[in-house]
Parts: structure tokens; sequence; C-alpha cells
């Protein structure tokens, strides 16, 4: 105890040897207080381990933090700022692709627009044609090179029209699904045609009244197939026709198994069921439609189906006579079954008209008949020897 006094004697001797005016109470306590703070930060100082300049440290550290903190929120901001710019990209994406869509769609109706503009204007032609009939009119003029313009400009319309028509009849097909290769229940037959009558009916007019002028002939390349008494299949059959046409070539020619010479009555077969499918089609709901045209001849729509189909038997017979008549046995064969085929189209159900050409025509080719007449001669054949029955 007796140092801390001596020591604090000490400690107050030194501070009033620094100071003058010792006789002032007030001014010597604030210098001993002074001294005391200013001994108490040497120590602090020096004991403490948290000085001043590490204050100062820990105020730089501080502000980095808050500066960190803050930076995070700012990229937090900007990351979202950056989803919503994604969002905004895909969104304004979606809306040009629709936008090219609603384009695609507007340019494609034009089209059809302008299609059916140049179809209309291609029936005001032809019936114009038609009112003046100027290929007649030239038909007997000396002038040749006229008459071969205006046969020529009538061939080159009838086919820019034909080829637009048969677009819209096979769209219009389409609808109804015809042809009925699959087995489909009359009620949706009736109710597939009744809801596309109108449409049908119309597309109907329009290839009733393509036609050529009688002094212009059409260049077919099955009009040496056809015999006297033949007439050209009308343009509506033909159309309805295509789709079988394409079967039978698919079916009956190149390397499908179904194309065997020896089996003539595999595609024989194959028409007579084709008539008997369509039978109904054909006599209750076309021909009615086509009855309703009282500008145009009357037309019996199966007959001329069956005979667009005959066509084809008698193009596929012709592309193989060579062989045939190079073999009596096939030969043989292919007699029975164009006779067992003729006799068929005759019965009742199919009541193909007995006067009207058909593929018995075939047997009476001068080439033909001779051949038939050998066999027959040689006594390798008899027409006795058919059964006629299923």
């Amino acid at each position: 105890m007796s140092d801390f006094w001596t020591q604090l004697i000490q400690y107050t001797d030194g501070i009033e040897t620094e100071t003058s005016d010792i006789d002032n109470p007030e001014h010597l306590l604030s210098k001993l207080l002074t001294h005391a703070e200013h001994e108490r930060e040497l120590l602090e100082a020096k004991f403490n381990p948290i000085s001043i300049a590490t204050k100062e440290n820990l105020s730089i550290v501080s502000q980095l933090h808050n500066g960190i903190t803050m930076t995070k929120k700012l990229l937090e901001q900007h990351e979202q700022l950056r989803i919503q710019e994604c969002k905004l990209a895909i969104e304004l994406k979606s809306r040009e692709n629709e936008a090219e869509l609603i384009a695609q769609d507007f340019r494609t109706t034009v089209k059809r627009l302008k299609n059916t503009a140049r179809i209309i204007d291609y029936l005001h032609c032809l019936e114009t044609l038609l009112t003046y009939r100027l290929t007649e009119l030239v038909h007997d003029t000396s002038t040749e090179h006229l008459r071969a313009y205006s046969t020529n400009l009538a061939l080159y319309w009838y086919e820019e029209l034909k080829t637009a028509i048969e677009s819209r009849m096979e769209n219009v097909l389409k609808l109804i699904e015809f042809p009925y290769i699959r087995k489909m229940p009359p009620n949706v037959v009736i109710e597939l045609f009744d809801i596309n009558r109108d449409i049908l009916k119309q597309e109907l007019a329009y290839a009733l009244k393509l036609r050529l002028p009688n002094n212009v002939k059409h260049d077919d390349v099955q009009s040496r197939l056809r015999f006297i008494g033949w007439k050209p299949i009308p343009l509506f059959i033909h159309m309805l026709l295509k789709g079988f046409i394409t079967r039978f070539n698919f079916h009956f020619y190149g390397q499908q198994k179904t194309n065997d010479r020896r089996k003539p009555e595999w595609y024989l077969n194959q028409i007579i069921t084709w008539i008997l499918d369509h039978d109904d089609f054909l006599t209750k709901q076309l021909q009615p439609l086509i009855d309703e045209f009282s500008d145009v001849s009357p037309i019996n729509v199966k007959v001329e189906f069956i005979r667009g189909l005959i066509e084809l038997i008698i193009v596929k017979i012709d592309s193989q006579i060579t062989s045939i008549l190079s073999d009596t046995t096939l030969f043989t064969h292919y007699i029975e079954e164009i006779l067992i085929f003729s006799q068929r189209l005759f019965e009742k159900d199919i009541d193909y008209p007995q006067d009207l050409p058909s593929c018995m025509n075939l047997l009476c080719d001068e080439i033909v008949f001779e051949k038939w007449f050998q066999v027959e001669q040689d006594g390798l054949y008899s027409i006795e020897s058919i059964s006629f029955t299923g």
C-alpha cells in the first residue's frame, strides 16, 4: 500500500513540476486528467490487441462487407432482369412464329384465290369458245396455220381446264372417301355423300361442260385399242377411276407378286369386285345427281364406270398379247377367263349391256381369232369345255 502512495506522490510531483500555475486547482486537475488519459491510451495501445489502427481496419472491413452485400443484391437483381429478358425473348419468338404462320396461311389463301380466279377466267374463255365456236368457224378455211392455231388453242385450254378440274374433283372425292376400297357401312357412305353433295355437283357441272369441239380430236394412247362403237369415256368417269387405275397399276404391273401373267383371273375378279362394291353409290347416289343436269345427254353412270374398268383390262392384255400368243396353254387359259368374265358382266347384278363392246372384242382381233381358230382345229381347246358357273 505504501508503494502505491509513494508512486502517486511521485506522479503528482511530476505534474506539479510540469504545471506552472500550481495554485490553480482546477487547471491542475485538468492537467492531471489529461495526463492520465494519455497514460491510459499508452497502456491500452501496449496491452490491448485491438488498437486504434485495428479499429480503423475493422471500419474498412465493415464497409467492404456492406459493399459485398449490396453487390450480391445487385447481382440478384441483374439475374432477375436477365430471366425476364429471356422470357420476353421467348415470348417474342413465339409471337414471331405465330405471325409467320398467319402470314403463311394468308399467302396460301391468296394463292387459292388466285387459282380460283384463273379457273373462272378459264371457264369464261371456254364459254366464249363454245359460244362462238371459233374452231368450227375456221375449220373450213383454206388458211392452214389459222386452223392449226385454233386447234392447238382449244387443246391447250382443254388440258389446262382438265388439270384444274381434276385437282378439285380429287379433293371432293377425298371428302366422301371415294373409292370405297375398304368396306364402309352404307349409312356412312350416304351421310358423307349428302354432306358434300352440293360441292360434288358443282365440280361435276364443270367436268360435264368441258368438252372439245367436234372437229378437234384429242390424242389418246389407248385409242388404237378401242373397237368399232367404243365411245370415249366421259371426263368425270375418268376422274372417278383415277384411284382404281393407281391400284390396278400397282398390283398388276411391275414386280408385284399379283402381276402373274399366268393368272389373268386375279385382275378380272378384282374388276368384278370393284363393280359390285360401288354399285349402290353409282346407281343410288351419283346417278340421280347426274340426272339433274338436263342440259347434257343422258349418261348411265354405272355402265360408263364399267367401260372405264374394261379399258384397264384391254390395255393390260394388249401389253402381254405377244407372250400369250406364243404359249398355247396360256392362250387357251386367257380365252377361258375372258369368256367367263364377259359372261359375268351380263348377269343381273351387274347387267352390262350385251350390245356394247367389251373384252370379247379382243377375241375378235384378227391375229387372236386366227390363233383361237387354229387351236380349236388342232383339237387342243373347245369352247364347250368352259364352265360358266361360279
